[in-house]
C-alpha cells in the first residue's frame, strides 16, 4: 500500500518516507520482506531530489528482489542469441509477402481480418505513451499486453512445461508453420475486439518475437521505442518489475544483447519496422504523431494529441505518467545519478553503444 500510495503522487516533504522508515524500523523483517517498501522510499528520496540516498535505497530492492527470484541472466542472454540465429532474412521471407505500405484501412472487423500493431521495446523506453497516443484513433483500439503471442509461439514449439520462454522453444517454433501462431493468437485475443479495423498490442517483450510477427502478420504494423540508453536502464532498475534490471550487474550485459538483437531487426524488417524516439516524440509531439499515423497507415486526428483524456485503464509502471500532457522531465534523468550508474555507463560504452 506504501508502494502504490507513492507512484500516484509527487512527494512534497518527507513525512511519507519517514512513516516508511518507521515502518522499516519496527517490524525489522528482513531485506527480502521489505522490497516495495525500498522501492517506494527510494522513489520519494528522488522526488525531494535526494539523489544519493533515493539511489541506496534503489539498489538495496534491486539486490533483495534478485535474491527472491534467483535470477541468472545467461538463460535471457541465450534466447536473444538463439532469436538471431534462427529468424534470418531467408527464414522470414519463407513466408508470406509484407504488405505494401499503401494497404487499406478499412478491413472488415473479422479477427482474421484486422491489422494488428505491435507495440514494442524495452519497457520504460515510451511504449505505453504510443499505445496511448494511436488508441485515441478512431480507427484503432488497444488490447493492451497480453502474454498470447508468446502462448501461441509455445504451443507451435510442441515444447510442454512450465518453463519461460528458452532458446529451444524458439528454435522449434521457429520450424513449424507460422500460421498456426496466427490462428492461435487471433483465437486467444479475440474475445478483447472491438468493432475497429486495427488494434494494438503493446507488450514490450514482444519484441523478442517481431521475427515470428513479421512471418504470422503479413498486414502487421511494427513500432519499436528507442530511448536514450542511460536513461531507458536507469527508469527499469528503479522499478519492481523487471527481473533483468535488479542489479547492474544483469543490466548491462542484458541491455547490450537487447541492442544487438534491434540491430538484427532492423537489418531484417527494414522498412517494416518503425522506429520511434522517445526524445523527439516528447520535443514534438504533433510532427512525431503525424509521421507515425503515416507509417501506420492512418490520416492524422486530433484526439491523438491529447492522449492524456484517454479513460482506458493501464496497469503498466506508466499508469500515472500517461494522464499527464507530454513533458520532457524524465529526459537526462539519469546523470542526477552519474556517480552511482558509471559502471553501467562503461560497460555500454565498451561495446560500442552511444550514449546520446
Amino acid at each position: 500500500n506504501h508502494f502504490a500510495l507513492s507512484r500516484i503522487r509527487t512527494a512534497t516533504d518527507s513525512t511519507h518516507i519517514g512513516q516508511m522508515q518507521q515502518v522499516l524500523r519496527t517490524t525489522n523483517l528482513p531485506a527480502e520482506r521489505n522490497i516495495f517498501l525500498y522501492y517506494a522510499i527510494g522513489k520519494e528520496l528522488e522526488d525531494l531530489e535526494q539523489w544519493d540516498e533515493a539511489f541506496s535505497y534503489y539498489e538495496m530492492a534491486g539486490h533483495a528482489a534478485a535474491r527472491v527470484a534467483n535470477y541468472d541472466v545467461t538463460p535471457d542472454l541465450r534466447l536473444i542469441d538463439m532469436v538471431i540465429e534462427v529468424c534470418r532474412a531467408d527464414w522470414l521471407s519463407s513466408g508470406p509477402s509484407p504488405p505494401s505500405t499503401d494497404a487499406s484501412t478499412d478491413a472488415s472487423t473479422d479477427a482474421s481480418t484486422k491489422t494488428p500493431i505491435f507495440i514494442v521495446g524495452l519497457p520504460r523506453t515510451g511504449t505505453t505513451l504510443v499505445e496511448r497516443i494511436v488508441s485515441c484513433h478512431s480507427q484503432v483500439e488497444s488490447v493492451g499486453e497480453t502474454y498470447f503471442l508468446q502462448g501461441s509461439i509455445r504451443r507451435a514449439s510442441g515444447i510442454r512445461g512450465n518453463e519461460s520462454m528458452n532458446a529451444a522453444i524458439v528454435a522449434a517454433a521457429a520450424e513449424k508453420p507460422t500460421s498456426a501462431i496466427a490462428d492461435r493468437y487471433l483465437e486467444a485475443v479475440s474475445y478483447k475486439f472491438g468493432d475497429k479495423p486495427f488494434f494494438i498490442e503493446k507488450f514490450p517483450e514482444n519484441f523478442l518475437y517481431l521475427g515470428f510477427v513479421a512471418k504470422a502478420f503479413p498486414r502487421a504494423r511494427i513500432v519499436c521505442l528507442l530511448r536514450n540508453p542511460m536513461d531507458a536502464c536507469f527508469a527499469m532498475f528503479k522499478q519492481s518489475f523487471f527481473r533483468y534490471a535488479y542489479t547492474l550487474a544483469d543490466l548491462g550485459p542484458y541491455y547490450v544483447a537487447h541492442d544487438r538483437l534491434r540491430k538484427h531487426w532492423r537489418k531484417v524488417l527494414r522498412d517494416r519496422m518503425i522506429e520511434v524516439e522517445y526524445e523527439s516524440l516528447v520535443s514534438d509531439q504533433e510532427g512525431q504523431t503525424r509521421r507515425l499515423l503515416d507509417r501506420l497507415g492512418l490520416p492524422f486526428e486530433e484526439a491523438c494529441l491529447e492522449f492524456h483524456r484517454n479513460i482506458t485503464p493501464s496497469n503498466t509502471a506508466s499508469a500515472v505518467q500517461v494522464r499527464e500532457k507530454m513533458h520532457s522531465r524524465s529526459v537526462n534523468r539519469w546523470q542526477h545519478f552519474a556517480s552511482h550508474l558509471q559502471p553501467l555507463k562503461s560497460h555500454l560504452e565498451q561495446a560500442g553503444i552511444a550514449l546520446t
